[in-house]
């Protein structure tokens, strides 16, 4: 009865929404396009001097002045720095053009301004000096060590980028003579398809071979459709198959005697949809050469298809004879005596041996459960029919998570959520990492324990945050929750941003362990693992959205921008936490500079914003795994206890499970 109930409510939400919520969003979304468009016009017209950004991602909606989405990269590199080196490498970046001269990246000269609620890039008087920076080898009158280089990087990453230039910096930190660190602080918006974190570091290039796949089990939240891609692949292959074939019968390009023979309206129909598909498919080609306006790229392809048509003489003239000879009766009492000795032979002839060719494929299907007729009828079902059924099943499957959706969230929504923030935030940063641990060990234990490794870092996560709730003594949440979403290295060390290396965001309740009971920590794996899987079967269709918008920004396309701020900082109230794992595809490839300094580890930071107070980002470099902690500076100096004991929470867990590290 429970059942049945629920099922009863999952449907009327999904109803409600669907027919109140989805027309409303429709109407939204095109009043929106049309405001943004003139928006932008007019913010263009009124400052010519600025190059506005159209995109919107959910970064720039809650980023402010004060609390600005900073990205820091700290890598450690053997040996002493080799500061000329990375000025010739950031010298050739910026200066960097294409093929028509124009510089690659301009925005790395341009500084970061608002007109009129909307980012935009503006020329500044630019100085390398300014963002090529050398720390001194000392910190707070002591030489930098392993002892106090936290402190010394903390300190850099809260200071904030000077106002009027571009807003990125590259930080040489030297130690000791064996090794030395360059941290990176650059802003989301400097980060594009074709600027990443990679271009910013010299970095020699690695030519990656056999990627594994991301054993992750925030990536593996969808099944894979099978069924329903093979069934694409091969619609697909059968159009392309009757298009070639319909292109070689009707086009006058493959075929010149057309030109010479007398026109009818199926050639001239067949002759136009060709040359708007080439139409389309050359301006598809060239889009990205042309002007982003409508207008121009409305020109631009009413110059395409003229051309095409051009090629095949197609105009009116030739669309008037068309006409009349397809109406002439000549040709109408040729086409009816051409019918009658067709339809005399389909009977005589076509008729048995289709027959026999049905015949042929059924024996085909029943004896060799293969079927070498894809022509007949009996082909197209023994292919089509059983992938259409199971295609169907898995729409089936997909759908029934659209349904469950609209009630999920609402749950969601409208549950209550602990909060480890008890402070204002200031929007400076924080950061502070822990020592680091063996990869292939966290994969052992994972086996061992029977969990993912994600389940394993998302325990050792939540005895960190206990920890540092001891420290502060403001309160005890039982649970709080966090987002967690896994980036792949290949962000980090291959050119460009490539946002498939990026994964979803998932909501996951963590439990917060009251005492260090050892014969605990597995009862609370337990419950970490059963709230995970809920997670995993309740957001895969918000899982999908989060992909759509690092993507694509399909819901900062969709929804009005100040009521996206708004929900975001209200929503980052219950999720204040946000936990990010780094996973190698290769771990065991070695990155090395450009002049050939092997890199020995790599820490990413993720900033946290809107209410965001703390962000761990687990660091997969190589086949050793560090924690990286930033948080607003409110927090500290409480935060390294967040980090600090990584390895021994590590350990201990290890030995509860009867394996030693």
């Amino acid at each position: 009865m429970a059942t049945k109930r629920e099922f009863i409510y999952t449907t009327l939400v999904f109803l409600l929404t669907a027919t109140c919520l989805a027309p409303l969003i429709f109407f939204i979304y095109l009043a929106i396009q049309v405001v943004r468009y003139f928006w932008y016009s007019f913010v263009c017209f009124m400052h010519p001097e600025v190059q506005v950004i159209k995109e919107t991602s959910l970064r720039s909606l809650v980023d402010t002045q004060r609390n600005q989405g900073i990205i820091a990269v700290l890598q450690t590199i053997k040996g002493e720095p080799n500061y000329e080196a990375v000025k010739r490498h950031l010298e050739n970046l910026i200066e960097r053009t294409d093929k028509f001269g124009n510089l690659v990246f301009p925005n790395l000269r341009q500084c970061l301004v608002k007109k009129y609620g909307l980012h935009a890039w503006q020329e500044c008087q630019f100085q390398l000096d300014q963002h090529l920076i050398i720390a001194p080898n000392t910190f707070r009158g002591r030489i930098l060590s392993n002892y106090n280089i936290q402190e010394c990087v903390s300190e850099t990453v809260s200071k904030y980028i000077p106002v009027g230039i571009s807003p990125w910096q590259l930080v040489i930190i030297p130690s000791t003579a064996h090794q030395h660190y360059i941290l990176l602080k650059i802003h989301h918006m400097l980060l594009t398809d074709t600027l990443g974190v990679a271009e910013m570091f010299p970095l020699s290039p690695v030519t990656r071979t056999n990627i594994l796949p991301s054993k992750s089990i925030l990536r593996n939240v969808f099944k894979t459709p099978e069924y329903i891609s093979t069934l694409m692949e091969r619609l697909l292959e059968d159009f392309n198959n009757l298009w070639n074939e319909f292109i070689a019968t009707y086009d006058p390009l493959e075929r010149p005697e057309l030109t010479k023979s007398t026109p009818n309206l199926v050639y001239f129909t067949a002759a136009t949809a060709i040359s708007m598909v080439s139409a389309w498919k050359e301006f598809k080609k060239n889009y990205k050469i042309i002007k982003s306006d409508l207008i121009s790229q409305l020109r631009f392809l009413y110059y395409l298809i003229k051309k095409e048509f051009a090629r095949r003489s197609i105009g009116a003239y030739y669309l008037l004879k068309s006409v009349y000879e397809t109406f002439h009766p000549r040709t109408i009492l040729a086409l009816a005596m051409k019918f009658s000795w067709r339809f005399f032979l389909a009977f005589t002839i076509r008729i048995p041996k289709r027959f026999y060719d049905e015949l042929r494929a059924l024996h085909s299907c029943l004896t060799l459960q293969y079927c070498g007729y894809p022509n007949t009828t009996v082909g197209f079902i023994y292919n089509y029919v059983p992938l259409f059924y199971h295609s169907l099943k898995e729409a089936l499957y997909y759908l029934s998570f659209v349904v469950q959706t609209p009630k999920n969230v609402y749950e969601e929504l409208t549950s209550s959520k602990d909060s480890i923030e008890t402070v204002t935030l200031c929007g400076r940063k924080m950061v502070s990492w822990s020592d680091p641990v063996d990869s292939d060990f966290i994969s052992k234990l994972a086996q061992k324990l029977g969990v993912s490794e994600t389940e394993i870092l998302l325990t050792l996560m939540s005895v960190g945050i206990a920890r540092y709730l001891k420290q502060v003594k403001d309160l005890s949440p039982k649970t709080i929750s966090v987002t967690a979403r896994n980036i792949h290295s290949d962000y980090i060390f291959c050119p460009g941003r490539k946002c498939e290396t990026i994964g979803g965001v998932m909501c996951i309740d963590l439990p917060i362990p009251v005492n260090s009971n050892k014969g605990d920590i597995l009862d609370h794996l337990a419950v970490i693992r059963k709230n995970v899987q809920r997670s995993l079967d309740t957001q895969k269709v918000t899982y999908l959205l989060s992909i759509l918008q690092t993507r694509y920004a399909t819901i900062s396309k969709l929804l009005p921008s100040t009521l996206v701020g708004v929900f975001l900082r209200g929503l980052s109230l219950k999720y204040s936490v946000s936990f990010t794992e780094l996973t190698a595809t290769q771990p065991n490839i070695s990155q090395k500079t450009n002049w050939g300094q092997e890199i020995i580890s790599s820490i990413y930071w993720t900033p946290p914003q809107a209410n965001i107070s703390i962000s761990l980002c687990v660091n997969q470099f190589g086949n050793q795994t560090v924690l990286g902690v930033m948080c607003d500076a409110q927090i500290a100096p409480h935060h390294p206890a967040l980090a600090r004991g990584f390895p021994k929470d590590l350990s201990e867990l290890a030995n509860v499970a009867g394996l030693q590290m």
